[in-house]
C-alpha cells in the first residue's frame, strides 16, 4: 500500500518533494543553508569576473534607450505592488539597512566604486548631465594637475556650468575661487584682489 505524504510547509494542495515540504520549499530551504549560500554567491561572482560576462553586460547597457526602458520597468513594477506588498517591502529594507555592520560596509563598497576611474565617471556624469563616455577620458587618466594652477594632486574635475563643457582637473580651492570670480559682477576687479592678497600672503 502505497503511503501518502501530506506537505508540513503550509502548502497541502502541493506535489510533496521531500523533508515535508513541496519543491518550492525544499530547494528554497536547500539554497537558504549557509553551505550552500556561500557556494552560490562564489559561483556568481565568479560568473560575473569573466571577461566575456562583463563585455556582454557593458553591451546590453550601452544598447539606446536601455536606461529609459529600466527606468520605465521599474516604474510600472512599482505600481503594480499592492499597499501590502509595498508595506513589506519598505520593512525588508528598513531591516536589512539595520543590521550590523551593514552601513561600514555600504561606505566601504562606495568608496571602492568611486576609486574606480568608471564609477566616479558614472556618478559625476549621472550628477552634471556630462555624457559618460566624455567624463570616463578624464577619469581614467593618471594626469591631475591643475589647469589652473599647474601643480599636481588636483582633486576636482572642473567644467563649465553653462556649456558642461569639462576643463580639467583642478584643485578644490582653484576650483572655489574660479568660480567666486566668475560668478561676480567685475570679475576682473575681483582676480585682482585675490591676487593681491595671494601676493600678501
Amino acid at each position: 500500500m502505497k503511503t501518502t505524504r501530506i506537505n508540513e510547509c503550509g502548502h497541502p494542495n502541493r506535489k510533496y518533494c521531500a523533508k515535508g515540504m513541496c519543491r518550492n520549499c525544499y530547494y528554497a530551504a536547500y539554497n537558504a543553508s549557509p553551505v550552500r549560500s556561500a557556494a552560490i554567491k562564489a559561483s556568481q561572482a565568479a560568473y560575473r569576473a569573466q571577461p566575456e560576462h562583463k563585455a556582454k553586460a557593458a553591451a546590453y547597457r550601452a544598447q539606446p534607450g536601455h536606461k529609459a526602458q529600466a527606468t520605465a520597468y521599474m516604474a510600472a513594477y512599482r505600481a503594480r505592488l499592492s499597499p501590502a506588498r509595498k508595506a513589506q517591502v519598505t520593512a525588508y529594507n528598513a531591516t536589512y539597512r539595520a543590521r550590523p555592520g551593514h552601513k561600514a560596509k555600504a561606505a566601504a563598497y562606495m568608496t571602492a566604486y568611486h576609486a574606480k576611474p568608471e564609477g566616479g565617471a558614472r556618478i559625476y556624469s549621472t550628477m552634471n548631465g556630462i555624457p559618460y563616455e566624455d567624463v570616463l577620458l578624464w577619469f581614467a587618466s593618471a594626469d591631475r594637475t591643475c589647469w589652473m594652477c599647474h601643480q599636481a594632486r588636483a582633486d576636482v574635475l572642473d567644467h563649465d556650468h553653462r556649456t558642461l563643457v569639462v576643463r580639467g582637473w583642478a584643485h578644490n580651492g582653484c576650483n572655489k575661487a574660479e568660480g567666486f570670480v566668475m560668478s561676480s559682477s567685475d570679475p576682473i576687479a575681483v582676480a585682482a584682489t585675490l591676487l593681491q592678497i595671494a601676493l600678501a600672503a
